[in-house]
């Protein structure tokens, strides 16, 4: 299962865009209306048959007080910065990155879902990850030995090189549209995840996850890549 998330923080919120990915690679789309919670972001039927989550958004904080960033968004490049304390919500990225914290803080806390890295789960029995498709297209594109998306991904162009590399992987997307961008980037993550139960996938380098009690969120953590 993917979730391409989104600023929470901001007024009216639109909602998340899921994508789940059955063995079959049969991908189906839905939305989910955002809160801190998590209510209602995974089905029932998912917690008995197995699952892995993966979210498009940073799971913690930097894990220094000098930090502007976790060590995995400086090495990869990450777009959106997760410094030691929460961003302002006013600034770009700012609301997203405290929205997709705060998510995860509160998936780990319900003992629902294992965080991959977090001790002393082993990470075959992880079920929550981070992924980052803005470097992951490409990624995906080499382990596929395809071209690399060119075109942004709000074209028309680019949503099409991203589907073309989907059904590469061998991804029977619902027929008939051509998906958003946002639904692309959630069947990109739910691809990262069954990858990631497979035992497929790479994770940058970084700082392992851990508790800041006294903060209430989780700090640094790793990024999940095809």
């Amino acid at each position: 299962m993917g979730a391409d998330l989104v600023d929470g923080c901001c007024p009216s919120p639109r909602p998340v865009d899921i994508a789940f990915l059955d063995r079959l690679l049969v991908c189906k789309f839905d939305r989910w209306d955002f809160n801190f919670e998590g209510e209602g972001l995974l089905p029932s039927a998912f917690r008995s048959s197995g699952f892995v989550l993966a979210v498009d958004g940073p799971q913690g904080l930097a894990g220094a007080p000098s930090a502007t960033m976790r060590a995995c968004e400086k090495i990869g490049g990450v777009a959106g910065k997760s410094p030691y304390d929460f961003p302002r919500t006013g600034i770009p990225f700012g609301g997203f990155v405290t929205s997709s914290v705060r998510l995860f803080a509160t998936l780990w806390r319900s003992g629902a879902y294992h965080l991959h890295g977090f001790p002393p789960d082993p990470s075959h029995q992880a079920t929550l990850i981070e992924v980052y498709p803005g470097k992951a297209w490409h990624i995906l594109a080499k382990v596929l030995k395809e071209p690399p998306p060119s075109a942004k991904k709000q074209r028309l162009a680019g949503r099409l090189q991203r589907q073309s590399l989907l059904e590469a992987a061998g991804l029977r997307l619902p027929s008939g549209t051509t998906p958003t961008h946002d639904q692309l980037d959630a069947a990109l993550a739910a691809l990262i995840a069954l990858r990631f139960a497979n035992g497929e996938c790479t994770r940058s380098d970084g700082v392992a996850p851990f508790w800041d009690e006294s903060k209430q969120v989780l700090r640094e953590g790793f990024i999940i890549y095809p």
